[in-house]
């Protein structure tokens, strides 16, 4: 099975689950955010089909941001099997031409699945195979309703993986907890290393200014800073602006081609501060993110949690920034058992300057298009040297490459109406 994921090394977490699978059928994985728990269900699933194929599976997440990483982590893997994203906001018309070809994994949001059930775009008792992860927020955002109606269309399955970060060793989806055999690792996984810090500021108003300093006295990582409001959100977006900080926004207020353009931009490294909202904190998996900072603070400790669990992913180091007025300091009980050390402000400024853009393709990959193509037309027809090229996304009618600014204008000038594969492509910066 290691050949079919290019021969990564197994985390524990990733090697119980394979073994489980030998002999198990309805499968609870408990563990901590950032502990390798998507890895470990998609290894599951490949050891399943070689033990005793399945004619295709269905993995369902809370959100779109979520199903979006879980789509691109399996698309790293050199697993052969071909997949398609089914979630709202995405065009409807080609999620039912991509199911017509029978993917052997789909992966979707509750809602959109149980539309496509409804509306019988594809033959739902083929799938063999479920998934669903993070139960428990599918829980809390009211999709029973929707499981239910999924998990009675697609009938008895060979195998039946429920993953949650914080729920408790039951499942909402199946009656047969009493055979739900349990994983959980969230007191023995290979848990994040975050060091804990304060910033206290003497009222609410100070906390923009507290916020600036603090970053200017960080060395530039990819970062994300926390809000409970949107509004907020936007305010200090133009605050930091005016003084010399790049930032991009993730929230549910965006349209969705705006949530992916900023998350791409902030993945790809043309930003490294994305200021969110809680939606990020179950839809973002971003492996370099160093930084959690927390201008407001959630009303309970799983979504701290789960804030937190976007740093520092896979064992890795990062640190958690707490910006605390006193009543915060006196009202957040979750956070007085955790050793927060005040912060040092450093003497030395930090700018967060990337030196890098993102530019918009308008190829994708119903067009025929993928990374290799675009490397190619960059390199050979525009003859841009690789140290200039970063990341490639490709969207279905549409990519986005980051490239150093120095190189940026040139790109445009001389690529855009040139032809990719036999096609015009218009280019432009991103938005």
């Amino acid at each position: 099975m290691l050949e079919k994921i290019g021969g990564k090394e197994l985390l524990p977490i990733q090697q119980k689950i394979i073994e489980a699978v030998k002999n198990q059928s309805l499968i609870g994985l408990y563990a901590p955010t950032g502990s390798g728990k998507t890895l470990a269900y998609i290894f599951g699933l490949i050891q399943s089909y070689e033990l005793n194929p399945w004619k295709n599976a269905l993995i369902i997440a809370p959100t779109r941001e979520l199903a979006i990483q879980i789509h691109s982590v399996l698309g790293q893997l050199s697993t052969g099997f071909s997949s398609t994203l089914c979630y709202g906001g995405h065009q409807f018309s080609i999620e039912r031409n991509n199911l017509k070809n029978n993917p052997q994994i789909i992966i979707g949001t509750p809602g959109r699945i149980a539309d496509h059930i409804r509306r019988d775009t594809f033959d739902f008792k083929r799938i063999e195979a479920i998934i669903i992860d993070e139960e428990d927020k599918i829980h809390e955002l009211g999709f029973d309703r929707e499981i239910s109606e999924i998990t009675s269309a697609i009938g008895e399955v060979k195998l039946a993986i429920h993953v949650s970060a914080t729920g408790n060793n039951t499942s909402k989806a199946t009656k047969k907890n009493d055979d739900l055999f349990i994983i959980d690792e969230r007191k023995k996984a290979n848990l994040p290393s975050l060091h804990y810090f304060q910033v206290e500021v003497k009222g609410e108003e100070h906390k923009a200014l507290a916020l600036f300093n603090l970053l200017q006295s960080l060395e530039p990582k990819k970062t994300l800073v926390f809000f409970n409001h949107r509004e907020a959100i936007t305010r200090i977006e133009s605050y930091l602006f005016q003084n010399g900080f790049v930032s991009t926004v993730f929230h549910g207020g965006l349209e969705q081609d705006e949530r992916e353009r900023n998350l791409i931009k902030f993945s790809n490294g043309t930003v490294d501060l994305l200021l969110v909202s809680d939606l990020a904190s179950r839809g973002i998996d971003v492996p370099e993110i160093k930084n959690i900072i927390h201008y407001q603070f959630p009303k309970d400790e799983a979504a701290f949690i789960h804030r937190n669990g976007r740093a520092a992913r896979m064992g890795e180091e990062g640190s958690v920034f707490c910006i605390l007025d006193q009543r915060e300091i006196e009202s957040i009980e979750y956070l007085r058992d955790k050793d927060i050390n005040t912060f040092q402000f450093k003497q030395k400024k930090y700018h967060w300057d990337t030196q890098k853009t993102t530019l918009f393709l308008s190829l994708g990959k119903k067009d025929k298009v993928n990374k290799i193509d675009v490397l190619g037309f960059f390199s050979k027809e525009l003859e841009i040297k690789a140290s200039d090229i970063g990341k490639i996304d490709t969207m279905d009618f549409s990519t986005f490459v980051c490239v150093n600014q120095s190189v940026a204008d040139r790109i445009i000038k001389i690529g855009n109406g040139n032809k990719l594969k036999k096609q015009t492509v218009k280019i432009r910066l991103s938005k």
